[in-house]
């Protein structure tokens, strides 16, 4: 059996966080797969009423979805997930959101307890960086925050010129032990902060493009 080129999927509560409730249109054809002992099918493939050719027309993109069939669209076990089309290549494609959030919602079941957790929009580009106890220092952890969106400004060119500031930022960051202080770099503005459960949660107040938050 082959896959239409464009299918749907429907998904299971479990991997439904913030995706609206209906049929999601996938632009491409995935791998038939079912799941097999210890795997749990999170969503479904949902084939269409026919693939759309120069024989059967629709005034869309792809035809309506028909019925769930019974392949898995995502297999889970408790260590490992897999997605049955190309996903990553699809949002590069297509920037369709249900892709980003399926890999979102996903990644959460598996890692539940993530190393960094941080608010504002998903453009928010972050990165970690761990320092060694050095001579007048405490080991630290620095963590790094990018706003910067781009627009296209021409035809074939994205660029940044304007710098949108994000207010009172939620950052919550993994972290063993207390930390003795938290703060921003290069200022050195204190943070208040909280440690629970293995966790340190601050607010960054106020962010221009860039943010460092660093923990000692």
């Amino acid at each position: 059996m082959i896959a239409p080129a464009a299918t749907y999927v429907r998904f299971e509560p479990a991997l439904a966080d913030d995706i609206p409730e209906t049929d999601h249109v996938f632009y491409e054809t995935p791998v038939l797969v079912e799941p097999s002992k210890g795997g749990k099918a999170l969503a479904r493939v949902v084939e269409p009423y026919f693939d759309r050719t120069w024989e059967h027309f629709s005034s869309h993109a792809q035809t309506p979805p028909a019925q769930v069939s019974r392949f898995a669209a995502v297999v889970a076990s408790d260590r490992v997930g897999y997605i049955a089309y190309p996903v990553f290549g699809m949002h590069a494609r297509h920037g369709n959101e249900t892709y980003r959030l399926l890999v979102r919602n996903l990644l959460a079941r598996l890692l539940p307890d993530r190393l960094l957790h941080v608010g504002g929009p998903s453009g928010v580009e972050t990165s970690i960086m761990r320092q060694p106890k050095a001579a007048g220092r405490p080991a630290r952890t620095i963590v790094h925050l990018l706003y910067y969106p781009i627009e296209r400004r021409a035809t074939s060119l994205d660029l940044v010129e304007d710098i949108v500031p994000l207010f009172d930022v939620p950052v919550s960051l993994k972290h063993a032990g207390k930390p003795k202080r938290v703060y921003l770099a290069p200022d050195g503005t204190d943070l208040a902060f909280e440690h629970r459960a293995g966790r340190v949660d601050v607010t960054v107040p106020r962010m221009d493009g860039h943010a460092m938050i660093v923990v000692e």
